[in-house]
């Protein structure tokens, strides 16, 4: 068989609050290279005392794990782990024995880079896949922040996961892998409870089904992950699952991906919740150019599924199934939207369906979608800045904040998301569509106490950083720019720092006297500023990037001490 080439792979402030550890990628292992027992393990094939750099069948003679004398493979690290432990990978490029096909043996540890997957590369060299869990893996063995690329297997050419095993795939770059079978970038063999989250999955194939993931009869959370131009020959150019697997599908986009029949998505024999995703530019040579469904039944909740194509049903195509959709944009799709070969119809309701559609709530209309930088499915609002709104705008079945879907670790609901240019969250009824995640979650809040005064300068200025985010930490920074009544300005004057925990709304306050100014006459001017500063790799695609930034200011009328009023 020939394969189609793969995708080209692709401190500042005062600390003013207790420091908190940024996910694990903060050094945080013993520094002593004689006491390694329960400490983190290092790895790092190019460090300077090994006397064969890149080369890991040439060892520095005292590696023993330590920052000083790390492992120089990654296997030699996992082996020597201690159930629990944390393996923490150095930047470079790892290849060789040792560095695929890597077992965790029933162990319970993370696997992590330590400064994300751009800088952490496993290349297979086309001789083996990057890893294979087993049995004895569960939840606890983890793999965040590499990238695996180059992999060739009969099955999961990036990772496979073996019979009942159950890892945790985490924030890495699978890319450019490939698998004779089925499986591109990963495999998933009757697997309970196993976790794909927050991964770039891209320019894989598979010789028959599943060019991105394929699972077999398991039960799989895909979230919050970018699955985009991966290739399979027969099915499930994106994804397949077959043999009862259930799937579930949460916040990820599915692009690019092509295949004979399922582009984006097939379900054989399969249960699968769709909620929230954004499934655009797939392509089958035959039905489904988004989504193909066989049998058992599917569940499409606030999806965005546009710009797919197929010889039938470029959204959807079903056959003996249940469909069942809500709150979603099916536009745009070739050469027709849905098409049943066999069964009843799909049921959809308060959704926007090109052609239309009978059910409660449709619409047939342009949806009005508005481009924000590279992201090109935003619906148009006069509160966001454009002309008009869309019809997608408060159309759906309720409101947002009841609109969830009920995960592990609690309810994702679309309240915390955001279907505008200006990334504000969806309040009220619920909107049509995908909800991207609100990319700038800072906010900011000051209040200036009291409203005059003289100096020294008394009062109290409060401060509120806030983010809502599912992406893992964020790290905040704010500051205070003051222009001067008198003339003259302070720039920068540091407010402090929070780090931002997974999830959930979380304000920080601040409060700082204003003793040594220069002045406080006539009216000056506090400007607050709160700006997301999160380092790599949380910054990195599929992350939401740094840069965000909110302001609030307050004035406060300065009062000349010899004066009963305003200063003039």
């Amino acid at each position: 068989m020939v394969w189609r080439n793969a995708v080209a792979c692709v401190a500042g402030l005062l600390l003013l609050v207790p420091a908190v550890q940024f996910a694990g990628f903060t050094t945080c292992a013993d520094a002593s290279s004689a006491v390694r027992a329960g400490a983190d393990l290092y790895v790092d094939d190019d460090a300077p005392g090994d006397p064969g750099p890149g080369d890991p069948l040439v060892s520095d003679p005292l590696e023993d794990g330590s920052p000083d004398h790390p492992f120089d493979a990654i296997q030699e690290a996992v082996d020597a782990a201690a159930p629990g432990s944390l393996v923490l990978v150095n930047d470079g490029t790892y290849s060789g024995e040792g560095n695929r096909d890597i077992v965790f043996g029933g162990k319970p540890l993370t696997l992590r880079s330590v400064n994300g997957p751009g800088a952490c590369i496993i290349d297979c060299e086309s001789a083996a896949g990057g890893f294979r869990f087993e049995e004895d893996d569960g939840p606890d063995a983890v793999v965040e922040g590499l990238t695996v690329t180059n992999g060739f297997a009969d099955y999961g050419g990036a990772i496979h996961c073996g019979l009942y095993s159950a890892p945790t795939i985490v924030g890495n770059v699978l890319q450019g892998n490939v698998a004779e079978r089925d499986g591109g970038a990963i495999l998933v063999h009757y697997s309970t409870g196993l976790v794909i989250e927050q991964n770039l999955i891209t320019g894989n194939e598979a010789g028959e089904l599943g060019g991105g993931i394929f699972t077999m009869g398991s039960s799989v959370r895909i979230q919050d992950n970018i699955i985009t131009d991966n290739w399979s020959l027969i099915r499930g150019g994106g994804i397949m699952g077959r043999y009862a697997s259930t799937l579930t599908l949460v916040g990820n986009t599915i692009s690019g991906n092509e295949s004979t029949i399922g582009g984006g998505l097939y379900l054989d024999n399969s249960a699968g919740t769709l909620f929230n995703n954004l499934i655009t530019g797939n392509t089958a040579g035959g039905s489904g150019g988004a989504v193909f469904v066989l049998q058992y039944g599917l569940d499409m909740t606030n999806c965005t599924v546009t710009g797919n194509s197929a010889f039938n049903g470029g959204a959807i195509a079903g056959q003996n199934t249940t469909i069942e959709v809500y709150n979603s944009i099916l536009r745009d799709n070739t050469p027709n939207e849905i098409y049943t070969i066999t069964g009843g119809p799909p049921s959809i309701v308060y959704s926007n369906v090109q052609g239309g559609y009978t059910g409660s709530g449709n619409i047939d209309t342009d949806p009005l979608f508005v481009a924000d930088g590279e992201f090109g499915y935003c619906l148009s609002q006069v509160a966001a800045g454009q002309p008009v709104d869309s019809p997608c705008v408060d159309a759906g079945s309720g409101p947002a904040s009841n609109t969830c879907i009920t995960l592990s670790d609690g309810d994702h609901c679309l309240d915390t998301r955001s279907t505008r240019t200006d990334n504000y969250i969806d309040l009220g009824t619920v909107d049509m569509g995908y909800h991207r995640l609100a990319t700038s979650p800072v906010q900011a809040n000051l209040v200036c106490f009291p409203e005059s005064g003289t100096l020294p300068f008394t009062g109290l200025m409060w401060m509120t950083m806030g983010s809502e985010t599912e992406y893992m930490v964020r790290r905040l920074a704010g500051r205070i720019d003051v222009d001067l009544g008198g003339g003259g300005a302070i720039a920068n004057w540091r407010a402090g720092w929070t780090n931002l925990s997974p999830g959930g709304l979380f304000f920080q306050t601040w409060n700082q006297r204003f003793p040594a100014l220069p002045s406080l006459v006539g009216e000056n001017v506090f400007q607050f500023t709160v700006e997301d500063v999160t380092p790599p790799p949380y910054n990195q695609p599929p992350y939401p990037p740094a840069g965000q930034t909110a302001t609030a200011s307050c004035a406060v009328t300065g009062v000349s001490p010899s004066s009963s009023g305003p200063a003039r």
